[in-house]
């Protein structure tokens, strides 16, 4: 796992050094490996991993507002990507939706993507779960297996892991 950086003025001092560290990971037999890259934007540093990357997942809430920044921001990701690997395969792109209650908008961004022509599908739905999170710094307030954000994520997860080992099957692995 690799953790984002506290502030993103700290990203400047890190580039350069993300597509060797997104090299060498993408080396390693056998492990798998999340990279928080933070808010992506033109230019980001952090962004230089991403052509490593077997899957990029980005997340969004459902609201008009992030939404429409999603389907911006993934269509610039998608570009540079485009850009950075001429005719190689790109990573999967996907979409987590963080929502406090199980609904349709996960169906209906999907559509709104779709629909803007971007070859992003989205995967599902985490909880906005604040005792799950909780429990997760430390709070000790019940069963954390049993928390909506950890069966939320556990199905999220399955479904990027069924994903990639489809890809993997055929197209000969990366």
């Amino acid at each position: 796992m690799i953790v984002g950086l506290a502030a993103a003025e700290q990203a400047g001092g890190l580039a350069g050094m993300w597509a060797p560290v997104g090299e060498l990971l993408d080396r390693v037999p056998g492990v798998d490996v999340v990279a928080d890259c933070g808010r992506l934007y033109p230019g980001s540093p952090a962004a230089e991993v991403l052509p490593h990357a077997s899957a990029i997942v980005l997340i969004t809430r459902p609201t008009i507002d992030a939404v429409a920044h999603l389907r911006t921001r993934a269509a610039t990701v998608l570009r540079e990507l485009d850009l950075q690997r001429p005719g190689g395969r790109p990573p999967m792109s996907c979409v987590v939706v963080t929502s406090p209650r199980d609904d349709t908008s996960p169906k209906q961004i999907d559509q709104v993507l779709r629909e803007a022509g971007l070859p992003v599908t989205v995967l599902g739905r985490i909880a906005l779960d604040p005792k799950g999170a909780g429990m997760l710094s430390g709070e000790w307030v019940g069963r954390l297996d049993k928390s909506l954000l950890v069966r939320s994520t556990r199905e999220v997860v399955t479904r990027l892991a069924q994903r990639l080992a489809a890809t993997a099957g055929t197209a000969g692995g990366r």
